[in-house]
């Protein structure tokens, strides 16, 4: 295997794992529900093998298959058919369909098959009434909205190995560096079109490690993903104290192309003494699940603080159906009043003032999310050698 230096523009995605979704409602597919009435809408598509393009049979199983949650339900998708029906019928293979999805609104939807990576994305059923925007796709009046869902799943262990970061620092082994993995985006053998879900990965958390004695660090291949997007910060040992540089990059795990014809699964990293920028390593909105305070929190790869005259620029901006008001802001006080802005270290924590609080009653505030602006950081130690970075967080209260 050779070794893919960082000088190439990489990309990749990982394995998804969702932890406490048997704790949600678990609704059949037909549950109370009718086609496209009273503000729902159905999707329906085909679950194939993502390398080989082969309809998969889906299980008659409660626990496998195709599922959407909505809300507090984990509703489970029917199968158009299962077992050796679909060795009679095998163009129905893989196909499901499902309804009752309130309109206009994304829901996660998952596949779970033995033998196959999971699957993770998000599925909307666009509503039959005139748009207010030019999208024409949704001015087409229809009298039973559906959307086609098409699904590719990827079999598990093949194509996919560890993989190797090697940290070197003036051409020797550097121990004790911190590599922070990151999942970002959709997986890049999922092409656009075709009507296939582009699976997500911004649920994956971080994964980290530290460097041996030889410089090298190993994520298994167990938790990484064929064709995912990742990006990588690797900081040097003590945080940066001793050396300031760092490196971060982002590339595709498996990459074949005309102008790559490599398989990353080995990255070496050099790091040199120039002075690396202020940089973000993780954040509370990483994943996009809601936070029912409204409040993000965000660690950088150094101590950090507000760069001096910028804090009555610091703004928040509510938006979707809003009942709540912030504090009002006071212009030219050089200090911010809709938002409370906390610094420990390198953890930035930003948190709603509000003049009015959000309802307690949460059906009232769907689609409820706030907006962090304005904010300026900068490295405590030397910031007059070191970047500046702006800071701009969506925060949403709940799904």
């Amino acid at each position: 295997m050779n070794r893919h230096l960082v000088n190439c523009h990489l990309l990749m995605g990982s394995c998804l794992v969702l932890a406490g979704l048997t704790a949600c409602g678990h609704s059949s597919s037909n549950a109370g529900r009718s086609e496209g009435a009273g503000g729902a809408g159905c999707i329906q598509g085909v679950v194939v093998n993502g390398l080989t393009a082969e309809r998969l049979t889906l299980p008659d199983d409660s626990a496998k298959g195709v599922f959407v949650l909505v809300r507090n339900s984990l509703v489970e998708a029917h199968p158009a058919v299962t077992g050796d029906a679909a060795k009679a019928k095998p163009a129905l293979a893989g196909e499901y369909y499902l309804c009752g999805l309130p309109l206009d609104q994304s829901y996660p939807i998952f596949a779970w098959l033995d033998g196959f990576l999971s699957f993770e994305g998000t599925v909307q059923v666009h509503s039959t009434a005139a748009s207010r925007s030019p999208n024409a796709r949704e001015d087409v009046q229809r009298p039973t909205p559906t959307e086609i869902a098409n699904i590719r799943v990827y079999p598990k262990n093949q194509q996919v190995q560890d993989l190797n970061f090697y940290v070197v620092h003036d051409g020797a082994a550097l121990a004790g560096a911190s590599v922070v993995l990151r999942a970002t985006g959709p997986n890049f053998l999922d092409p656009s079109g075709l009507s296939f879900l582009a699976p997500t990965n911004i649920r994956q958390p971080s994964l980290t490690g530290t460097t041996d004695a030889a410089g090298k660090v190993t994520f298994p291949a167990t938790e990484l993903v064929l064709g995912g997007h990742y990006t990588y910060t690797v900081v040097p040992p003590n945080g940066g104290a001793d050396q300031t540089a760092i490196a971060a990059a982002s590339f595709v795990l498996g990459l074949r192309s005309s102008t790559d014809v490599t398989q990353p699964y080995e990255i070496t990293v050099d790091l040199d003494h120039s002075v690396g920028p202020l940089v973000a390593l993780s954040s509370s909105t990483d994943a996009e699940d809601p936070d029912p305070q409204g409040k993000v929190t965000v660690y950088f790869n150094r101590e950090i603080e507000l760069v001096p005259g910028t804090e009555d620029q610091i703004r928040g901006t509510l938006s979707g159906n809003v009942t709540a008001q912030l504090a009002d802001d006071v212009p030219n006080n050089k200090q911010p009043e809709q938002v409370k802005v906390t610094l420990e270290a390198n953890k930035l924590t930003l948190e709603p003032v509000y003049k009015t609080a959000p309802d307690v009653d949460t059906s009232k505030e769907s689609g409820l999310q706030i907006t962090y602006s304005g904010l300026v950081l900068r490295p405590k130690a030397a910031p007059e050698t070191l970047s500046t970075v702006a800071i701009s967080k969506t925060v949403r209260y709940y799904r």
